[in-house]
């Protein structure tokens, strides 16, 4: 069959059929983004009374760091419908509104956004850009220039994204993993991307709208951290027993958190590796 050939007969099948080809062609769900890590999300706020962790008489205890996750962006989605005709973009749009998605007016046409939610999406942190991650609480206590505050460190981000890179051409020293809860002890999961992401966004880039990026974490081996017996566990799509992991690069990651998680409470906790899927 020709590649341009259209089905000329589409038209002319029932309202009802059209819609319900036009919502097939829809995802059912929108899976976990990456969204790069960006400088400038950390923040000092002096609470006040109204805040839970005030402490009267002692501004020297009233200080939160706030990580505010809002500031990583959004992305666009990729969503053909929206540029097909009106009926296929009125389908798009319901659907969009659904997905709790931002239609946002470009001119004559909509564009999909997608914003950042804590919840569901990953904070990707790139090889080139991992130590000022690190460094970037620490370098804004040293600004405001008195060590003896003490801060609530306040942090929504539950998911963070690496590529494999991190672990295969730097060591244990350079990635500080010992010291990763300190700031970020909200984080549940760490996913380690596999394959090239060339194309995300740098931190500085002027690029305000990326197109989303979606990873599946679900084929690759995963690992989850046992409180109780401050162990990990194998949960993979692959068969393994309880005292092996056949990623190498999961085994590291494992080896090197394992001290941070075993010194506090944390869990739930857990190490996958993700594979990029757009």
């Amino acid at each position: 069959m020709n590649a341009t050939a259209k089905f000329t007969l589409f038209p002319d099948l029932p309202l009802e059929l059209r819609i319900q080809i036009w919502q097939d062609a829809l995802p059912d769900t929108i899976g976990p983004g990456l969204y790069s890590y960006r400088p400038g999300c950390w923040e000092p706020r002096l609470l006040t009374e109204s805040d839970y962790n005030y402490t009267p008489g002692d501004d020297s205890m009233n200080w939160a760091l706030n990580f505010h996750y809002d500031r990583l962006g959004s992305a666009r989605l990729n969503i053909a419908l929206v540029l097909v005709n009106r009926e296929a973009r009125d389908v798009a749009l319901d659907w969009a509104a659904r997905q709790d998605v931002e239609i946002r007016q470009t001119g004559d046409s909509q564009v999909l956004i997608r914003h950042f939610d804590p919840e569901r999406d990953c904070m990707y942190v790139s090889l080139d850009d991992w130590d000022a991650f690190q460094r970037e609480e620490l370098e804004v206590q040293w600004n405001l220039n008195n060590w003896e505050i003490s801060y609530h460190i306040e942090c929504h981000v539950t998911r963070i994204a690496v590529p494999e890179a991190i672990f295969t051409h730097k060591d244990a020293t350079w990635r500080g993993l010992d010291d990763f809860f300190d700031g970020f002890s909200s984080i549940q999961a760490l996913y380690v991307v596999s394959g090239q992401l060339s194309d995300m966004p740098s931190p500085d880039s002027d690029e305000d709208l990326p197109w989303h990026r979606e990873i599946d974490i679900l084929q690759g081996t995963e690992v989850v951290w046992d409180e109780e017996n401050k162990t990990w566990l194998p949960q993979s799509a692959v068969e393994e027993t309880q005292n092996q992991v056949c990623d190498e690069v999961i085994q590291q990651a494992s080896q090197e958190l394992s001290k941070g998680l075993a010194v506090g409470v944390h869990n739930p906790f857990r190490i996958c590796k993700a594979y990029l899927v757009k």
